[in-house]
């Protein structure tokens, strides 16, 4: 009778213990495919006079940019018989440039070439006519977005786009974290994700929570994380020891920079990890107000001047004399 006993118990134990570490094991990968790589394309257009009728406007294509970041599922909303909506959260200078393009920073002898191939005269001005955003997950899978997002609080530096993908979102954090808290990222830095249909291999690192601090007198207070992110990360989750949302990567210090030995090592390309991102509380907030645009049938958009003050010098900053001079944007830029 006594053997019997200990026999249920242990099939009692080990099937609980199976369960665990099923239930483990699968959380880990919902985690890992909520998350998006965000690829974008932008076709940037010199104008100016146009040469065969001086009172006419012309514009001409003068470079191709694409853009590489990170974004994750956070809103599924599912209908009979047709397809899901879903909300998509990510950095908001992943959406939108930060910086905007000048003729001034063009050699004159590029722009004077450009001129006289495309019949234009006069000062050029270099403006976005085309962008794309699209999205990939770790099987393979590519997904068209709506062309403008449904939510933007650059203040925050957040965004929200729309898209239709067929899977999970991740569950947010109830709670901020707290100080000394473990914290976990998924990203693609310098755009390395390699999918395939078995979920393929993605890049993810683990910190801690390092407290919150306001960047500038302009800007929502921003969360601290000793994460090492690279561009590329941009818009990237960072998630809690229970896999739940609680920030996303937004900037990155370059302070570290400075203290880099290699001389193949750039600035443009080196990774950081002192991180930083908005609240979970604001977090939270773009994403209600998304939903509530979303039913309305009309985007949302905050007030977009802070993040253009993203790299100002703002000496009252609390994160030193240096202002917010010494944190950028991670995300990866190229020429097409």
């Amino acid at each position: 009778m006594l053997n019997k006993i200990v026999k249920n118990v242990g099939l009692g134990l080990l099937t609980v213990s199976f369960f665990m570490m099923s239930g483990c094991v699968s959380h880990k990968q919902a985690v890992r495919n909520s998350f998006l790589q965000v690829k974008k394309s932008i076709v940037v257009s010199g104008c100016g006079v146009d040469v065969n009728n001086q009172s006419e406007k012309k514009c001409a294509e003068f470079m191709k940019l694409g853009a590489v970041g990170s974004a994750s599922i956070v809103w599924n909303q599912y209908a009979i018989g047709g397809a899901p909506t879903t909300l998509v959260l990510t950095a908001d200078h992943v959406c939108y440039e930060t910086n905007g393009f000048s003729a001034s920073d063009v050699p004159p002898n590029i722009l004077d070439s450009f001129k006289k191939q495309s019949g234009i005269s006069g000062k050029v001005e270099l403006v976005i006519t085309k962008k794309v955003l699209t999205l990939h997950d770790n099987e393979g899978t590519r997904y068209s977005t709506k062309q403008e997002p449904v939510l933007r609080n650059p203040k925050a530096d957040v965004c929200i786009i729309q898209s239709s993908i067929n899977r999970s979102s991740l569950r947010l954090a109830s709670s901020e974290p707290d100080y000394g808290d473990r914290v976990y990222n998924i990203s693609a830095p310098y755009g390395m994700m390699f999918p395939n249909e078995s979920g393929g291999a993605v890049y993810n690192t683990e910190g801690l929570y390092s407290g919150v601090m306001r960047m500038s007198s302009e800007m929502t207070n921003r969360n601290m994380y000793t994460i090492w992110t690279a561009p590329g990360s941009s818009g990237s989750p960072i998630l809690n020891e229970q896999g739940e949302l609680i920030g996303l990567v937004s900037s990155i210090s370059t302070l570290p920079w400075s203290r880099l030995s290699p001389p193949f090592v750039s600035v443009a390309s080196a990774p950081s990890n002192v991180t930083f991102g908005p609240t979970l509380a604001d977090i939270k907030l773009s994403i209600r107000e998304a939903i509530a645009a979303l039913k309305r049938g009309k985007s949302y958009i905050h007030d977009d001047y802070a993040i253009d003050n993203l790299n100002s010098d703002d000496s009252s900053a609390t994160g030193g004399a240096q202002g917010d001079s010494s944190n950028v944007p991670p995300i990866l830029m190229y020429a097409e």
